[in-house]
């Protein structure tokens, strides 16, 4: 099984950005969602992206023509990433679905808007090894994985990302351990040690 494809969610500053892609992630991702904890505004979001060499993810949930050319022109993202939002009308670059996991109705969704990756937000009870609904809904995390290259998402930490690789079987992670009392800071040493294990699972 090869490794998972690897993002670190919620880049808010330029050294945090640089920690990722040499901590070994795949992409980093930046939020334009008004509200959000890790939210960036697009002239930070363009310098973090300047700053490294990996993909850059953009996360949104507006779809309008305007707003995407403004976003793609002034950030260049490799992706973006869109939530809670109708799909992107010619969008030119790639993009992909992103959703908490609500049950067989996801299905639906990944039937919907075929894409070449999908990131489900998937909590606690429903990873291993101590999920206590995981049993349940493995079937159905893994026949999303078949409808298209999922990408997992939500609690996912030291202690059980290598069972999530191992059961889940995900085309990719996405990854975030915060600093204690603050979401827009990254603690490095814990993410460091989550991306070494995802790679060994």
């Amino acid at each position: 099984m090869p490794s998972p494809w690897i993002k670190v969610h919620g880049i808010t500053n330029v050294a945090d950005a640089r920690l990722a892609q040499a901590a070994g992630a795949d992409a980093i991702g930046v939020v334009l969602i008004s509200g959000d904890p890790v939210e960036v505004r697009l002239d930070e979001a363009a310098e973090i992206a300047a700053n490294v060499t990996v993909e850059t993810v953009v996360s949104v949930h507006e779809t309008s023509e305007d707003f995407l050319r403004e976003v793609l022109l002034t950030i260049e993202p490799t992706r973006l990433e869109v939530w809670q939002a109708p799909p992107p009308v010619d969008a030119p670059t790639p993009w992909y679905r992103a959703f908490p996991l609500r049950g067989r109705e996801n299905l639906a969704d990944l039937r919907e808007y075929a894409q070449d990756r999908v990131l489900v937000q998937v909590s606690r009870d429903l990873l291993p090894p101590d999920g206590r609904r995981f049993l349940k809904d493995r079937s159905l995390l893994q026949e999303m994985g078949r409808l298209g290259r999922i990408v997992v998402g939500g609690d996912i930490d030291e202690k059980n990302v290598a069972a999530v690789v191992k059961h889940v079987r995900p085309w990719g992670l996405e990854l975030s351990v915060s600093a204690e009392g603050d979401p827009r800071l990254k603690e490095w040493d814990a993410l460091h040690t989550l991306i070494r294990r995802a790679r060994e699972a």
